[in-house]
């Protein structure tokens, strides 16, 4: 898709060594929980007590060695949890 499409979307840019521009665009989380945490959502996520945001994710659920693959898309819903946006 050509840059000028979404160049005022994108939220970084850079130019590799080669010459190729790499863009990032959309949102993503940036940390991870503990895994007290981790547990803690869990049980909360399995108890139906967490309240979808509305927001979805779009990741590659390949695994980072299968770069060959074709795209392997799978969406990931946000929830909150005591006023903090969480992953499922």
């Amino acid at each position: 898709m050509p840059y000028s499409t979404i160049s005022s979307i994108c939220s970084n840019k850079v130019r590799t060594q080669d010459g190729i521009l790499e863009v990032e665009y959309g949102e993503y989380p940036q940390e991870a929980v503990s895994k007290t945490l981790q547990k803690i959502l869990e049980e909360e996520y399995q108890k139906n007590s967490l309240l979808a945001t509305g927001k979805e994710y779009t990741i590659n659920f390949a695994k980072y060695y299968e770069y060959n693959k074709p795209f392997q898309e799978q969406k990931l819903t946000e929830y909150e949890y005591n006023e903090k946006n969480m992953l499922e």
